[in-house]
């Protein structure tokens, strides 16, 4: 059975009757909830990969369909874009795939980050209006840049940030390269403010932070420092690397 943290600033009571290590049944609703959740999300995750993952989708005429949507809706002239996108190219193709794979609109992209370096990496801030849910999804590992802040497995402690985002970090510790991939979307974010705004304009809605591979290690990590500000918030991991972080803060982290 799941074990509840002994953590003070983060331990939240979690149910008795929840195991680790079984499978989801079809015949329990709340976890065809899960399910259903599940497999909403992970286009959001996958969504955040862009022309890559839209070129393995289209393999023979991904390249020409990108090319012939930028042409049709001039994408590179796009006012309401141009505020909320940094590091695209000039076509716009990152957030051509973005929209035709996660099927939104303009203005359900509220900021995207393409700028990807060892220490940065892709990030986007959407809307998604169906399930009510502002999301901030994280791109996984793509680049050579990326890979290099994979291997980066030294732990670090979170008791600077932890002053910082509200929470007692100290004996909480990540793995090095996936946190300072966080830290800088986390600055990122404290600079623009637009998750911040979409969350006032959007009251009703839940903030879910999505990620896979590379992108769901820093998703739980963000997690971590955005929760004291947003409590309700929800992370969907996929495949997330298993030395993301200490087992007393993944323990502590374990009911959201």
């Amino acid at each position: 059975c799941k074990q509840e943290s002994h953590h003070p600033s983060l331990a939240k009571n979690l149910s008795g009757g929840e195991k680790r290590g079984e499978m989801l049944s079809s015949l329990n609703p709340g976890e065809v909830d899960l399910m259903n959740e599940a497999a909403h999300f992970m286009l959001f995750a996958q969504a955040a990969y862009t022309v890559i993952a839209f070129m393995i989708e289209f393999p023979v005429t991904g390249l020409f369909s990108l090319l012939f949507r930028a042409i049709k809706s001039r994408a590179c002239f796009h006012p309401s874009l141009k505020e909320s996108i940094k590091g695209d190219n000039l076509l716009q193709l990152n957030t051509i795939a973005l929209k035709a794979i996660s099927r939104l609109k303009n203005e359900d992209i509220i900021y995207a980050n393409y700028n990807d370096t060892i220490k940065k990496i892709p990030y986007m801030i959407l809307l998604d209006h169906e399930w009510k849910s502002v999301v901030l999804t994280i791109r996984g590992t793509k680049t050579f840049e990326s890979f290099l802040a994979d291997l980066n497995v030294a732990p670090e402690g979170l008791g600077r940030l932890g002053k910082e985002c509200g929470f007692d970090g100290e004996e909480l510790y990540c793995h090095t390269g996936m946190l300072a991939s966080t830290e800088w979307i986390y600055r990122d974010m404290m600079s623009h403010r637009k998750l911040e705004k979409a969350m006032a304009e959007y009251a009703g809605y839940k903030l879910r932070i999505i990620g896979h591979s590379l992108g769901a290690g820093v998703a739980s990590i963000l997690s971590v420092l955005l929760r004291p500000t947003y409590p309700k918030l929800r992370c969907l991991a996929f495949s997330p690397p298993g030395c993301v972080m200490s087992e007393n803060l993944a323990d502590a982290v374990a009911s959201y």
